[in-house]
C-alpha cells in the first residue's frame, strides 16, 4: 500500500521493506504496556521511514504522537494493559461496522444518489463505446474484403505473367531448335548461345 500510494520509490523492494517493519514492530506484539516503549519504536521506524525514502504521511505522525500520550498515560494508571487483548473487541467491531453487511448496506446507501444521478453518463458512454466498437468492425470488415479483392487480382495477374514467361521460354527454345534445323550442320558453337538463352528466360520467369 505504501509503494501504490506513492509514499515510496516504486523501485521499492517490498519484501525488505516489509521485513524492516516487522522487525521493528513484531517484538511488541502480546505485550503488556509496560514492557512496550513505543518511543524506541517511533525511532526505529523513522530510521526504517529514512532508509527507504519513505515520505512520513502527517495522519501518522498524530498517530504515534496518540501512542505516546497512551504509553505515558497507560504507566500511570495501569502498567500491565494488554493493548491487543483490549483493543481487539473493538477492533472486531469497527471492521464488522466497516466490511460486514452492514457496512455494504451503508456504503450502497451512501453511494446511491451519485449513483443515480450519474447513471445517465455511464449509459451515454456504454452506447458510444458499443457505437464506434460497431463502426471500427464495420470498417475493419470492409478493409478486409478490399484486401481479399486486391489480394486475387494480383494472385491473377501473377498467373498470367507467369503464362506468358512460360509461353516466351517455349518460343525461345522452339526458335533455337529452328535455326539448328534449317542449317545442315550442328555448329558447338550455337550450344552456348542455347544455354545463355535458357538461362536467362528461367531468371526472368522466377
Amino acid at each position: 500500500l505504501h509503494v501504490e500510494s506513492g509514499w515510496v520509490p516504486p523501485a521499492t523492494k517490498v519484501n525488505e521493506f516489509e521485513s524492516s517493519i516487522r522487525t521493528v514492530c513484531e517484538p511488541i506484539f502480546e505485550k503488556p504496556l509496560g514492557e512496550i516503549s513505543f518511543g524506541i519504536v517511533l525511532i526505529r521506524l523513522f530510521e526504517t521511514a529514512r532508509r527507504f525514502q519513505m515520505e512520513v504521511q502527517p495522519q501518522l505522525i498524530l498517530l504515534q504522537k496518540t501512542l505516546l500520550h497512551v504509553e505515558g498515560l497507560g504507566r500511570e494508571l495501569y502498567p500491565e494493559l494488554d493493548l491487543w487483548k483490549t483493543g481487539k473487541p473493538f477492533l472486531d467491531r469497527w471492521i464488522k461496522n466497516r466490511l460486514g453487511p452492514l457496512g455494504l448496506f451503508k456504503e450502497i446507501n451512501r453511494n446511491l444518489p451519485r449513483w443515480i444521478l450519474n447513471l445517465p453518463k455511464v449509459t451515454d458512454t456504454l452506447m458510444t463505446i458499443d457505437e464506434t466498437m460497431h463502426k471500427v468492425q464495420t470498417e475493419s470488415s470492409s478493409q478486409t474484403s478490399e484486401l481479399s479483392k486486391i489480394s486475387n487480382y494480383l494472385n491473377k495477374e501473377a498467373g498470367k505473367r507467369k503464362i506468358c514467361q512460360t509461353l516466351g521460354l517455349l518460343g525461345l527454345i522452339l526458335s533455337f531448335i529452328g535455326l539448328i534445323g534449317s542449317t545442315e550442320e550442328i555448329n558447338l558453337n550455337h550450344w552456348p548461345i542455347f544455354l545463355a538463352i535458357i538461362s536467362l528466360a528461367l531468371i526472368i520467369s522466377r
